[in-house]
């Protein structure tokens, strides 16, 4: 898979000019889109995601078969490949609050937002991703890798090596789908064991995250019971060793 990459120096959001300009991008490669800032970034749940100078800003734009299996945990997979890339580079407690945030010791440094697009044979998937890498500042309950690692990061470097791993880990899961990633992903699960709160959009339910499934879903105990679940705000006290 080659990449094409599409830089703007500002911009409202790299996932929010993808999206209208899909149908001009090559379904043959990845494209990435990537800004040094962003004036309207956003995350899951239609959250504002700060994005001024100083952060990686990204999306990655690529098409797959509408029948391919696990298609929502891609983000997971994405997410997982930037952590492993941070612990390489001995980034300590670095851990995944699920589905898709990255936390270092309790702090919030990335996030992704995964939206597909349903064509009539292929499944246009846009992969957003948001780093603060070298923030002068960032929101309360947020951290930068330059704080935590006391250095300045190379951000071109950092996406490389990003493109360079995602594109490994995509063609493994287009051989064999989310599992090969469910026990590594698990792993670094930060809230595992702990007692937390989900909001589905209409509900709230208390219980422990248990594990994670082979389709990437989440299952929580709930009054005794094991109960799966895709798409939730998720909250919890972030207790794991990891986050220490």
């Amino acid at each position: 898979m080659r990449f094409k990459n599409i830089h703007f120096k500002t911009i409202s959001s790299t996932q929010n000019w993808a999206k209208k300009h899909l149908g001009e991008i090559d379904p043959k490669t990845i494209t990435c889109i990537t800004a040094d800032k962003q004036t309207k970034g956003r995350g899951r749940f239609a959250r504002k995601w700060s994005s001024p100078l100083g952060g990686l800003y990204a999306t990655f734009v690529f098409r797959l078969p509408t029948k391919t299996p696990h298609l929502t945990a891609l983000g997971q997979i994405f997410s997982l490949t930037l952590a492993n890339i941070l612990i390489t580079h001995k980034v300590k407690g670095c851990g995944v609050k699920w589905p898709n945030d990255i936390w270092i010791k309790g702090e919030k440094v990335a996030g992704i937002l995964t939206e597909l697009v349903f064509e009539k044979n292929t499944v246009a998937v846009l992969l957003g991703v948001g780093v603060n890498v070298n923030n002068k500042k960032v929101p309360k309950g947020a951290t930068s890798l330059a704080k935590v690692s006391e250095k300045k990061w190379n951000l071109d470097i950092l996406l490389r090596k990003l493109q360079k791993k995602w594109v490994q880990s995509l063609l493994l899961f287009q051989k064999k789908g989310f599992p090969p990633f469910q026990a590594p992903f698990e792993e670094l699960m930060v809230l595992k064991g702990q007692e937390v709160t989900l909001f589905d959009g209409e509900k709230r339910h208390k219980g422990i995250c248990h594990s994670l499934a082979s389709d990437g879903s989440l299952i929580v105990i709930i009054d005794g019971e094991k109960q799966s679940f895709y798409s939730v705000d998720i909250q919890g006290l972030l207790k794991s060793p990891l986050c220490r």
